[in-house]
């Protein structure tokens, strides 16, 4: 095996689990008479102050060895199985609960690896044993302690009432461990022990299958590793985008809406749409209540602008944030989309019952991740000018650079979407409420002045400037054969009008025309006034 395919699988040594654990309970009651050589009876393992404890170590050691070891019929050694490597992590686990000074640490490997150079003739753990660092040994030791759990799984037969307790325990220690083994592949984004706990978790699904269908038992499930990894790195992502923004003017409008108390008035008023949910997610209750409070008072918060439309658009966005944050502690999808209907059902009554000019028509749907993506497109054109400022001051900032970076990779993903350029300059924005389709927020823009391009990572180096759509001939466009008689005299920027007579309607036609757009098609503001 080379040395890259030994680190590849180096968290891949617990397929033979039983047979060790096996191997174990023997050794500790034959040992003490299989060591003629008597080479652990040393003063560095017997008389250390250790309680003996070294010692007996250094024979169960050698007793293992021996176990997994047995000389095979033809002389031919396997040198392709994990024995060493488990045989290395079970005399640092071991070594491990005897709490060594660092000195005496030091001095047992080197003297184990006197002992292996004499029992091992055929050097099948030659340079296999030695001190394993912490954080490999800790994801070794959470991986074991899973294996552990999981033999324990195995039933031939219909599980007894007074041993249910013994299985169900056993699964939610491996759920336990398994929480545990996602906090420690966040640390440090290690594949390889990822895909350990992603080969755990297709065991552990196989041994809940057979405990159901033959012994008759559920236990609960793992962690859905690949949500859990996919959930962090969201939070992850907000928390460096809220930490670049939180301390601009325009990003700052959220607090309005945050720090918003809570109306009893209008929470009595619409209280009969979501009571039913206290008692099973007080979360959605807080953020139904909330929501009513500013959409009720939406109009009258001048302060995060004066043009209501603008406003709009950032409640639809604050929106998103707290039903993320309720929503990312419910695995249940069903549950989630009943959640949705009820979210929206409270923004139709309420918009239904706001005057024309008051109305912010909106809706949620389960794809958190496009209403994200449409965030921080918005938050970015309303910072822009803000970045700018500090660009200069903030030169070579990789937390910026990393911003523009993600911001540039979503300006690519839509500008071919939302903007149709034509040849006289005039453009057609169809995405108004969260993108700008004006050059000069080009994200590369911000990159050059930060000076990016200059950081030692390749990632920084390599970012290209996103080119805008081909323009088009005005006069065989859609909006040109529309305005081709009525041509302004002065050239003018076409945008998308979220006024125009279609979007005039009543909420209730509104809603019903949302509906039956397409799953991938969203309508966020559907802004209404006189």
């Amino acid at each position: 095996m080379t040395n890259q395919e030994e680190e590849e699988n180096k968290y891949d040594i617990f397929d033979y689990i039983e047979t060790y654990q096996g191997f174990e309970y023997k050794e500790n009651i034959e040992v003490y008479s299989k060591d003629p050589n008597s080479i652990c009876d040393t003063d560095k393992w017997k008389h250390n102050g250790y309680n003996g404890k070294l010692n007996i170590l250094c024979k169960n050691f050698i007793n293992l060895y021996n176990k997994l070891y047995t000389p095979p019929k033809n002389n031919k050694v396997d040198t392709s199985n994990k024995h060493a490597e488990y045989l290395n992590f079970w005399f640092n686990n071991k070594l491990r609960s005897i709490h060594l000074s660092v000195k005496d640490d030091e001095s047992i490997y080197s003297s184990l690896k006197n002992i292996c150079n004499t029992i091992d003739a055929n050097n099948s753990i030659k340079n296999k044993i030695y001190k394993i660092p912490d954080d490999v040994y800790n994801k070794l030791d959470t991986l074991n302690n899973l294996y552990i759990n999981y033999i324990k799984l195995e039933t031939k037969e219909k599980v007894k009432p007074n041993n249910e307790a013994y299985f169900k325990g056993n699964a939610n220690t491996c759920i336990e461990n398994f929480t545990k083994g996602i906090n420690l592949y966040h640390k440090k984004n290690d594949d390889h022990f990822y895909k350990a706990l992603q080969k755990f978790s297709f065991l552990y699904k196989f041994a809940k299958y057979k405990l159901a269908s033959i012994g008759k038992l559920k236990v609960d499930p793992l962690p859905v590793l690949e949500e859990e990894i996919a959930k962090k790195k969201l939070k992850d992502t907000c928390n460096s985008l809220e930490n670049i923004l939180k301390g601009f003017t325009e990003y700052q409008k959220y607090n309005e809406l945050n720090n918003q108390t809570t109306d009893e008035t209008i929470c009595v008023k619409y209280r009969d749409k979501f009571i039913h949910l206290e008692n099973k997610n007080k979360g959605i209750t807080t953020v139904c209540t909330k929501l009513a409070t500013n959409l009720e008072k939406l109009s009258s918060k001048t302060s995060i602008s004066a043009d209501h439309s603008e406003r709009c658009s950032y409640m639809n966005y604050w929106t998103y944030n707290i039903i993320m944050h309720t929503l990312s502690s419910i695995s249940n999808n069903d549950e989630k989309i009943y959640l949705l209907k009820i979210i929206n059902n409270l923004l139709f009554d309420i918009n239904d019952k706001l005057t024309k000019e008051k109305k912010c028509i909106y809706y949620v749907d389960n794809d958190l991740d496009k209403w994200k993506e449409e965030k921080d497109l918005h938050d970015y054109f309303k910072n822009y000018s803000d970045i700018d400022k500090i660009a200069s001051d903030n030169s070579k900032n990789t937390d910026y650079c990393d911003y523009i970076i993600y911001i540039n990779s979503l300006y690519e993903k839509y500008v071919h979407s939302c903007c149709t350029y034509f040849f006289n300059n005039p453009y057609w924005n169809d995405c108004k409420a969260y993108f700008n389709c004006e050059e000069q927020y080009n994200p590369h823009n911000l990159y050059l002045k930060l000076n990016c391009q200059e950081l030692s990572s390749d990632k920084f180096k390599t970012l290209k400037r996103v080119t805008t759509p081909v323009p088009i001939d005005y006069k065989f466009s859609p909006a040109g054969r529309r305005f081709s008689k009525k041509q302004p005299k002065n050239k003018q920027k076409i945008t998308h009008n979220l006024n125009e007579p279609n979007r005039q309607t009543s909420p209730k036609k509104e809603v019903n025309y949302v509906n039956k757009s397409s799953k991938k098609e969203r309508i966020r503001i559907a802004y209404q006034t006189t």
